[in-house]
């Protein structure tokens, strides 16, 4: 079967003023509902007018809790300052386009267009449902396994390699119809891939524009019961950028909200890497309305591939320099560990003491304003081109009042911990990702192009081979040799593989 180059699929709308309308769907693949989005924001619905407002509640629950809901807010922050000493953030909390923007990054960290949509689900049994058939006459593979965002649109300058997938037939290219599939983690999967840069400067100001940095974050669940109230999380940030970063720092923002937000108390269990919420209250009940009743769960977020750095508390009504931060400059601080002016906050983690036996430093503050959560992680330096990974889970837990919920969450976190160490690579080799770029594309140049007669290749490294293809996959001519004639080709775009033996690259030439 041919190779087709349209699974470049993704629409990018290069140079558009105008953000689209977030594209989310609902990951229930055990007993969590969980509404997810490209916005840069989970579990949260927007307003497809207005991006900035959210609408609704936000959605993240246990099933059979219709309208209650155990999370408003939950993104990943990053931070980190360039070679004169300047912030570069990206840190989205509630609002669609506030710092994260639909698809990748050119290799050089510069906007592309959006990709729409930028979300992309697929399951266990489809895939193998398609291991099982493909190659059977008459055979159709499944929407979301054609769909695979396997590859970055090369005429744009993005990466070739985007999605991670498994390359059956070794041609290094996503071909489903040739035995290729999703390479994922879970039962049942969504892959998002976001960026911080495609709108610009931060509201104008001047060195607060993002990272760029790209990011591919894998949400997953599995059907086995030892995690069937946790949904699992895997973000890799890429440094698309040519800025090498120091003081990088990177946090999960998490703003709790266990049924009526009123009365909610926040946590921290340094050994288990896990902030967490939990009712302050034995009832749910504020104001006479009723959450979760007498039986309200509590929620934690678990660091499970990294030690924390510290974790923090916000809350609306604190006083500065305590409170939520509101400028570029004050989240930079607060990534570093200060307070939103800089100063020096202590201790270094939130609420250490243990709820279910009223022991330690607990959470006794007036419910007089909602409460919101960082869990930071101080990574150094963050050099171009460089990719770190995050893995971390939700996990609910629910008890016969609300203490017991908060000790059945102890109990669970290193249930899931366990479980996680214990994951096995679900996926044969090869298996072909954001890692398989270990050379820099930017140093590929085909010289002339436009080309009349001869094109000239170079590379930093020595291919096995370099093939020129057309709109359609086809093939037409190929060489070892740095040089190739073209001059028999008819006018137009094509498209010319390199082949370095451990990765391919893919640049793009004009034929005069």
């Amino acid at each position: 079967m041919k190779k087709n180059f349209s699974l470049f699929i993704f629409a990018l709308l290069s140079g558009t003023a105008i953000s689209q309308a977030p594209s989310t769907l609902t990951l229930d693949g055990n007993n969590v509902s969980a509404t997810l989005s490209d916005a840069g924001i989970l579990f949260a619905e927007f307003d497809n007018q207005f991006l900035d407002q959210t609408i609704g509640t936000l959605n993240y629950s246990l099933g059979g809790n219709s309208g209650l809901n155990d999370i408003g807010s939950l993104s990943m922050w990053f931070g980190g300052r360039d070679e004169f000493g300047q912030p570069h953030i990206s840190t989205p909390r509630y609002t669609a386009d506030e710092y994260v923007f639909k698809g990748p990054l050119s290799l050089t960290g510069e906007p592309v267009g959006e990709m729409v949509p930028a979300i992309f689900p697929v399951t266990r049994a489809e895939i193998d449902h398609h291991i099982a058939n493909v190659g059977t006459a008459g055979y159709q593979a499944p929407q979301n396994i054609l769909l695979w965002p396997a590859h970055g649109d090369v005429s744009f300058n993005a990466s070739f390699y985007l999605a991670p997938f498994v390359d059956v037939n070794g041609d290094q290219i996503y071909t489903p119809y040739e035995g290729d599939y999703p390479c994922v983690l879970g039962d049942e999967t969504v892959y998002i891939i976001t960026n911080d840069v495609s709108h610009g400067p931060w509201c104008g100001v001047n060195n607060m524009d993002g990272l760029g940095i790209e990011m591919h974050t894998m949400v997953y669940q599995y059907y086995d019961e030892a995690v069937a109230n946790t949904t699992f999380i895997q973000t890799k940030a890429v440094n698309r950028s040519l800025e090498n970063y120091t003081s990088f720092n990177a946090g999960i923002f998490f703003d709790g909200l266990i049924g009526n937000v009123g009365n909610d108390f926040a946590g921290t269990s340094i050994d288990q890497n896990m902030m967490f919420n939990y009712n302050g209250t034995a009832s749910d009940i504020v104001q006479g309305q009723i959450g979760y009743g007498d039986t309200p769960p509590a929620t934690g977020v678990i660091s499970l591939n990294k030690d924390i750095t510290s974790t923090r508390l916000f809350r609306s009504s604190a006083n500065y320099p305590e409170g939520m931060p509101s400028y570029p400059p004050e989240f930079m601080h607060v990534l570093e560990g200060s307070g939103v002016d800089g100063s020096t906050l202590g201790p270094t983690f939130a609420f250490t003491g243990n709820p279910y036996t009223n022991t330690g430093n607990l959470d006794s503050l007036q419910f007089d304003s909602q409460r919101s959560q960082l869990m930071r992680f101080e990574i150094g330096e963050f050099s171009s081109h460089d990719t770190v990974t995050f893995d971390f889970a939700i996990v609910t837990a629910l008890g016969e009042d609300h203490l017991e919920s908060v000790n059945e969450l102890y109990q669970a976190a290193d249930e899931v911990q366990n479980f996680y160490d214990g994951l096995v690579e679900s996926c044969l080799p090869p298996v072909l990702s954001l890692g398989e770029e270990i050379i820099d594309e930017t140093l590929i140049t085909l010289y002339p192009n436009p080309v009349i007669k001869t094109l000239e290749i170079k590379a930093p490294k020595e291919f096995v081979r370099a093939k020129v293809i057309n709109s359609i996959g086809k093939e037409l001519l190929t060489t070892e040799e740095t040089t190739l004639d073209v001059s028999e080709l008819p006018k137009g775009v094509y498209l010319i593989e390199l082949d370095f033996g451990f990765t391919h690259i893919v640049k793009r030439f004009v034929k005069k």
